[in-house]
């Protein structure tokens, strides 16, 4: 299988479909980022609002009965879903590398940090390309959105990469392993994704094996207890995004980038995007919106994450999945929104069990 090593022609909507101009600023030391689209698809706006990757709406949707929720406010440390021998434990989840990050600046990730992000390979008119994010949960399943996978033939996900551009990524004598690609085998998209509304952009996809856990491919933490639940949008606090942005001649970063995003009120994020009252509020986060700091520096399906400790442990939990953003992301004060993971939990863990 010929899976592509380096990122596809990106272009930005901005000036009327220009290329993006980020300059004064190194093409890996960079901080302005913008959410852009293969040049292989339509680019349709509404309301001056994007989906970071599929963009091509459509006017009537089938609805199906919703999950229920995860919303607690219990701080208990019980566990609310029953998870035994589906999920790994927090010896194994969430433990990000940040102590060998020999770059200076801050925006570029430590080789292994965020072991869970994966790339997704698709196809669509018999091109091979490298088109979204997700997020490594089990041996066996990726979560990323469903806007990611709806219109083209899932193939492959990549772990454990760093360097799009070479086959053995080194940060001095540092070096992690080689990339792994995986065939995807089941794509499991949410019933109740609705393309036009951007509500349940979630989806799971099923891998041909289990993978081997490294310290460079490790899953993510899921919020299984109302302790954690409970923190998933709390007003004040920080969450961590991580992907291959944009430089300033338009392509994706060759290098695995990340940003802190804060979270913003749900009342700013209806007034500064006005397509947010339609939706169901209860299933989405809203954060960002700062210029020059967005999620336009990862891919749509990409993970929102935050750290938790408990009882002396710290593990990066999944909070939100990147869905859609301002056309003008990174440069205005517009958040961005993200598929909120504790309403789509009963979900994930039936379709794993199955």
């Amino acid at each position: 299988m010929d899976i592509p090593t380096q990122g596809v022609p990106f272009y930005c909507e901005r000036n009327k479909r220009t290329k993006c101009q980020i300059t004064g600023i190194s093409s890996l030391l960079f901080h302005r980022l913008y959410v852009c689209c293969p040049v292989d698809r339509p680019i349709v706006f509404r309301n001056d609002l994007e989906t970071a990757t599929s963009r091509v709406e459509t006017t009537s949707t089938t609805q199906n009965p919703a999950t229920t929720p995860l919303i607690t406010t219990s701080t208990s440390a019980s566990n609310v879903l029953n998870t035994a021998n589906v999920l790994p434990s927090i010896k194994v989840c969430g433990i990000s590398g940040s102590g060998l990050d020999r770059i200076i600046g801050g925006s570029i990730a430590a080789l292994d940090e965020f072991p869970w992000l994966a790339r997704i390979a698709t196809k669509r008119y018999d091109k091979l390309k490298y088109t979204c994010g997700g997020s490594l949960i089990t041996q066996q399943f990726v979560v990323s959105a469903a806007h990611c996978v709806i219109d083209r033939k899932v193939v492959a996900v990549r772990l454990g990469e760093w360097d799009t551009e070479t086959e053995k990524d080194c940060n001095d004598d540092y070096c992690s392993d080689p990339p792994v690609d995986v065939m995807v085998v089941q794509v499991i998209v949410h019933p109740m994704y609705d393309r036009r509304l951007h509500n349940g952009d979630i989806s799971l996809l099923r891998l041909e094996k289990s993978i081997n856990y490294t310290d460079f491919i490790r899953p993510v933490c899921l919020p299984t207890t109302e302790f954690v639940a409970s923190q998933d949008y709390v007003i004040g606090t920080t969450f961590t995004t991580a992907g291959w942005g944009l430089t300033e001649l338009g392509t994706p970063s060759i290098i695995k980038q990340k940003v802190d995003l804060d979270t913003v009120p749900m009342d700013i994020c209806k007034v500064k995007m006005q397509h947010v009252n339609k939706m169901d509020v209860d299933k989405i986060i809203c954060a960002g919106g700062k210029p020059g700091k967005d999620t336009c520096n990862g891919d749509s399906g990409g993970p929102l994450t935050k750290d938790i400790t408990i009882e002396f442990n710290t593990n990066a939990y999944l909070f939100g999945i990147t869905s859609f953003g301002s056309a003008r992301c990174g440069v205005t004060d517009t958040p961005s929104v993200y598929t909120r993971v504790t309403a789509y939990m009963d979900w994930i863990i039936a379709n794993i069990k199955k």
